[in-house]
């Protein structure tokens, strides 16, 4: 079994018996060969195995088509076929056309296409063919600095940065180095006396402090300032356990007068009032309310339908006396302490909804000209029943006294 030059199209056709050398390239002025195109071909032969004829060729890459000037397309293809320094001579005449090249191998010289010969052909052996051909288009590497190259240039640039090291260690050696300060002689001073007044305190500096200072020492007997310097403070307590039932019936008849404390109430709030016939004078009908809690007039009509329009509210919320002291009361102590006549006032019945049970850091009236009377109630009741009041309802409650600091507290209700 033998190879056969099998010519592909648009190429000149080589002379009878013309078989390649081992270094032969195509001229890059021909046209390229088609896509899979096998520049040989087996010619079957008993001697080789049948599994050579169907082994696969590799076949020459593709070139790419010349452009019209093909002067600068051979010297662009010379210039990209240079040669390799590690390859031998037949890599530099790869380099060059074959119309132009005429390199002698041993004792042989190559043909050109034209038949045209030195010497007589050598025949080149099948294997060795299709390896040459199959790399006629690799393209040279460029060559790569040997390791003694690189060695050179690593210690050329090591002696260079001990050089400029070595300078800088000495410049800095013969510096002349700076004079010590001379250190002044221990000698003992008496400390400087402070220049600057401490800082004020606390309770010189804050308004509030300095109220519930004077109530401790200046405040006069009887005031609610006074008073208020007389109440435990403590946290609340938790609301648990509490019901309105635990503090007894509202229609008792504490005096003994023969009306219950409602009555009694708005007989003492209301003016221009009317009493029910047959009531004793126990029952009211009508009158005027002026509300302590808003400045507005309240009519009250008791035969009048729809909500009520007054109300009677515990000026210390029994929610707020439960969770500061109630909680731990007898039965009899809550229903006197919650039908007291100190702690109950006739008030506009949206007033009291909006206070519901909170303490003086919840809730103030809105009309500012009540508000010192109105805590000198609640510190009135609270000093009779025992009530404590937390750290910042008393800091509320001072800061309404600060303004009325010679209000009385209220004897009776």
């Amino acid at each position: 079994m033998s190879a056969r030059f099998n010519q592909p199209p648009g190429w000149p056709q080589p002379p009878a018996g013309w078989e390649p050398a081992r270094d032969w390239a195509p001229d890059p002025s021909w046209p390229p060969p088609p896509e899979g195109w096998r520049l040989w071909t087996i010619d079957t032969d008993s001697r080789w195995p049948a599994s050579a004829i169907t082994a696969p060729i590799p076949a020459i890459p593709a070139v790419p088509a010349l452009p019209h000037d093909h002067t600068a397309a051979r010297s662009t293809t010379a210039a990209r076929r240079e040669p390799i320094p590690s390859t031998k001579s037949q890599t530099a005449a790869r380099s060059q056309p074959v119309a132009q090249r005429q390199t002698t191998t041993g004792s042989q010289s190559i043909p050109s296409m034209d038949g045209s010969s030195s010497s007589p052909p050598r025949t080149p052996s099948l294997t060795s063919t299709v390896l040459e051909i199959g790399a006629l288009d690799r393209r040279p590497t460029p060559p790569s600095l040997s390791t003694s190259t690189r060695m050179i240039g690593w210690s050329a640039l090591g002696v260079a940065l001990l050089a400029v090291t070595g300078l800088t260690v000495r410049s800095l050696a013969e510096a002349p180095a700076p004079p010590l300060a001379q250190s002044a002689p221990m000698t003992a001073k008496p400390p400087a006396a402070a220049s600057t007044p401490p800082a004020p305190s606390t309770a010189a500096s804050d308004p509030i402090e300095q109220v519930l200072a004077r109530a401790r020492t200046e405040a006069k007997a009887g005031t609610a300032l006074a008073g208020l310097a007389a109440l435990d403070v403590k946290r609340r307590e938790p609301k648990t356990g509490y019901a309105r039932t635990t503090f007894g019936s509202a229609l008792r008849d504490t005096d003994g007068n023969g009306c219950d404390q409602r009555n009694d109430v708005l007989r003492r709030d209301l003016t221009r009032t009317t009493f029910r016939a047959g009531t004793n004078g126990c029952s009211v009908l009508t009158g005027t309310l002026s509300d302590p809690y808003t400045g507005r007039k309240i009519l009250f009509n008791r035969t009048q339908k729809g909500p009520a329009r007054i109300r009677i509210d515990h000026v210390v919320p029994l929610a707020d006396a439960w969770m500061k002291g109630a909680r731990s009361w007898s039965v009899a102590k809550r229903t006197e302490f919650a039908t007291d006549s100190l702690n109950l006032l006739a008030v506009g019945a949206g007033a009291r909804t909006a206070k519901r049970g909170s303490d003086a850091a919840g809730w103030l009236p809105k009309a500012m000209d009540y508000r010192c009377a109105y805590v000198a109630r609640q510190i009135a009741v609270k000093r009779k029943y025992g009530i404590w009041v937390t750290a910042t309802e008393r800091s509320t409650m001072a800061g309404i006294l600060a303004k009325c600091e010679g209000q009385e507290l209220p004897s009776a209700g």
